[in-house]
């Protein structure tokens, strides 16, 4: 069974900007390990095929509301006990992670990159 990595980059759009080559770098990193990828980004994102890489894009955040999104989506994905990684991770992104949780978060399944 593939381990699932949920990727939450609320800024992505498009394919321009650092975050759209630091997220494919990423991706392109996981090489012949059994991973999958689930990009969580702007309305309208996209990803250019990254060779070896199994992704999924998510046109998920409104960029008034993206606060509001991210807090959902940690909270949906903490009870469905999946790694996730923020990659452009805050004080705010923290904060959203502390009430998301309701507890502690447990060991090895969230990261962030600051």
């Amino acid at each position: 069974m593939k381990l699932n990595v949920n990727i939450i980059e609320p800024t992505l759009s498009g394919e321009a900007g650092h975050c759209q080559s630091f997220v494919a770098s990423l991706c392109g990193s996981a090489g012949e390990k059994e991973v999958r990828f689930t990009l969580w980004g702007g309305k309208s994102a996209s990803l250019p095929p990254v060779p070896g890489a199994e992704i999924s894009v998510e046109r998920h955040f409104f960029r008034k509301i993206r606060r509001f999104q991210e807090f959902f989506l940690l909270r949906r994905l903490l009870a469905r006990k999946e790694r996730i990684f923020i990659s452009t991770a805050g004080r705010v992104d923290l904060v959203l992670l502390n009430l998301a949780a309701s507890g502690s978060v447990p060991a090895n399944r969230v990261f962030c990159f600051f």
